[in-house]
């Protein structure tokens, strides 16, 4: 059973396309405050694959990708970008492929060009949940959750760990580019993951931000 939560409008109007699932709730939570110390936003339109390198082929498959997208996918818990497709460690010779662009056909036939007789690919778009944290306080909120050290030295932007949070396994990045920290944990575990971070975060004010309109959700 899904466990998105689909609303209408009139007749006249149609069905609205998509909702948050039932456990998301977009508001302010925790202390008041002109601003809040930690924006909370859950991740609408997400395409994301495993990517496994054959036995012996994951130099082959580098150069491959290298040659299709630009870019060099690196055997560390690193992400490494185009700007519209990310390559993120995620273990020996295994990176997941996370695409936001409006460009699904495209981003799935140079997928198919680039591991071709190379590594296995299997889309996984809608086994994971992915929650983005944002603002002067979301490493401190984190903190309370993960076991790692999320000092910059660390945790640099790109960094990405296979780490836990309240007994979830959980998949923690640290986006390249203003400063923002992302949490993907499989599907059944969205809500579980959600509480944990507002709990976490209200001392500091949270602001569970409203979803797109119409926005496409991998929760089916």
């Amino acid at each position: 059973m899904s466990d998105t939560v689909l609303e209408h409008s009139d007749a006249k109007r149609g069905l609205v396309a998509s909702a948050a699932p039932h456990y998301y709730r977009a508001g302010h939570y925790g202390i008041e405050a002109s601003s809040p110390g930690v924006t909370l936003a859950l991740i609408a339109q997400e395409d994301r694959f495993n990517m496994e390198a054959r036995r012996g082929k994951a130099a082959r498959l580098v150069a491959s990708v290298h040659k299709i997208f630009g870019v060099a996918p690196v055997q560390a818990p690193l992400t490494v970008s185009t700007g519209d497709v990310d390559f993120v460690g995620v273990g020996v010779s295994r990176w997941h492929v996370i695409s936001r662009a409006q460009y699904n056909a495209q981003l799935h036939e140079k997928l198919r060009e680039a591991t071709d007789g190379l590594a296995s690919l299997v889309d996984v778009s809608h086994g994971f949940t992915t929650f983005q944290l944002s603002g002067a306080f979301a490493a401190q909120a984190l903190a309370k959750l993960v076991r790692c050290d999320l000092d910059g030295a660390s945790f640099p932007p790109g960094a990405c760990a296979a780490t836990e949070a309240h007994g979830m396994s959980l998949q923690l990045r640290r986006r390249l580019r203003n400063d923002v920290y992302e949490c993907a944990v499989p599907r059944s575990f969205g809500g579980s993951l959600f509480h944990a971070l507002v709990t976490a975060a209200e001392q500091f004010g949270i602001y569970a931000a409203e979803l797109p309109e119409n926005a496409r959700i991998n929760a089916n």
